[in-house]
């Protein structure tokens, strides 16, 4: 992974043990990490609405012009093709 150490250093110091997280970035890694739990280690099997909504919640802040500029964002949306 290129940016592992920045995440673990995110997941560490701003992801609590319980609950969401206070800053955006917290809760972009702790919805990213209870996605890629899920589908490494249930196959998605326990797959409900909480899931879907962490999926919303990510691709919301990847679409916000406040988050990033207009360049960022068409490489952010021609990216989901890729995937």
């Amino acid at each position: 992974m290129k940016y592992f150490k920045e995440a673990n250093q995110i997941w560490k110091s701003q992801v609590p043990k319980n609950g969401q997280s206070d800053t955006v970035e917290g809760e972009l890694i702790r919805a990213v990490e209870k996605l890629r739990y899920e589908a490494q280690y249930n196959g998605n099997g326990n797959w409900d609405g909480g899931f879907g909504r962490f999926c919303q919640y990510i691709w919301g802040i990847l679409n916000d012009e406040t988050v990033f500029d207009i360049i960022a964002l068409e490489e952010i949306k021609l990216d989901k093709y890729i995937v």
